[in-house]
């Protein structure tokens, strides 16, 4: 099964079980072996991908998302970031750099020149 970017926005924003389970099936161990080459363990993978979709399911639900590249990108980034910021809180980086806003799609900039593979849209014109 492969779900479109709107399919799990729609799934997130009406709580789907098995849109959840999609977004671990597709994105846990990309996840996993982000954390685990930097610095971390599998514990801190999972805290990390449970903080990632709760942050991203408050933004569905405030209706403030919009995706510009795939889902799995965005998800992902949004786990980058977040671990990030937890190595950086413990000391584990000897540089400063402020991701206040770890929502934002870091990667999402590359891609949309280089892949078609994605739909652009507002969560506002979906929910």
């Amino acid at each position: 099964m492969i779900l479109s970017n709107k399919e799990i926005i729609v799934g997130l924003y009406s709580h789907s079980k098995e849109v959840i389970e999609y977004i671990y099936k597709e994105n846990y161990r990309s996840t996993l072996s982000y954390i685990t080459n930097n610095s971390g363990n599998r514990h801190d993978a999972e805290d990390i991908f449970h903080d990632a979709l709760i942050a991203l399911h408050g933004i569905i639900q405030e209706k403030k998302l919009k995706l510009t590249c795939t889902f799995s990108t965005f998800f992902i980034s949004i786990c980058k970031n977040l671990w990030f910021e937890e190595i950086r809180k413990r000391n584990l980086v000897k540089y400063n750099i402020s991701y206040s806003n770890y929502l934002k799609c870091s990667d999402c900039d590359s891609l949309l020149w280089k892949n078609a593979d994605f739909d652009e849209f507002d969560v506002n014109d979906i929910l």
